[in-house]
């Protein structure tokens, strides 16, 4: 019998539509054009935004992440990731899709 992962395998994609995005000097600026709002993503969420829009599958972004920060507990880089794309999806920057 095959245990479901309890990280969600759908992909998360930039909603182009609410968004304009540029990595400067690695970090990400973004303006977001529904609410005419200019933002700026600190190294990390920088990394996690860029590597969404890359993967795009959510365990992808994941294992990335996990390998990038090796010394940090992995199941608290899955927590913190998940938590960020779930803000991303709630501010409408980006959409999942199954």
């Amino acid at each position: 019998m095959k245990v479901k992962s309890p990280i969600p395998q759908d992909r998360i994609v930039l909603n182009e539509n609410l968004i304009s995005w540029k990595d400067i000097d690695g970090e990400v600026v973004f303006l977001q054009k529904e609410e005419k709002k200019f933002y700026e993503l600190n190294k990390t969420a920088s990394f996690i935004w860029k590597v969404c829009v890359k993967y795009q599958k959510i365990p992808q972004v994941i294992r990335t992440m996990q390998e990038r920060y090796r010394k940090v507990n992995k199941t608290i880089i899955e927590k913190d990731t998940l938590d960020f794309i779930k803000q991303l999806v709630d501010k409408k920057l980006f959409i999942i899709q199954k």
